[in-house]
């Protein structure tokens, strides 16, 4: 979907998807824009994504999450601007300190 997305806005060479643990890969990661769906009920996959992006952070990351999971509203240096719910889902947005 997000690769139909961004071929669709013909800017499919701006963006890059990443399959895997976000762990393992978002250190190695430059971006102005990050956007984070990890599978709900990995609560740890969020704390883990967030804690590595504070090192670096990006100049706003987007966090998918469910309206009932608690996202604390800091991340070192990762602060949240706004939070927009919809039905069970809710999109976090965090900018750099």
């Amino acid at each position: 979907m997000i690769k139909a997305n961004l071929a669709s806005l013909d800017i499919k060479s701006k963006g890059r998807i990443i399959r895997g643990a976000a762990g393992l890969h978002l250190a190695s990661v430059e971006a102005d824009i990050v956007f984070l769906d990890p599978p709900y009920p990995k609560d740890t996959e969020y704390q883990t994504a967030l804690d590595v992006l504070s090192a670096k952070p990006p100049a706003l990351t987007i966090v998918q999450h469910s309206v009932r999971y608690r996202i604390p509203d800091e991340y070192e240096a990762l602060v949240r601007a706004r939070t927009v719910k919809q039905g069970d889902n809710a999109l976090s947005f965090f900018k750099a300190k």
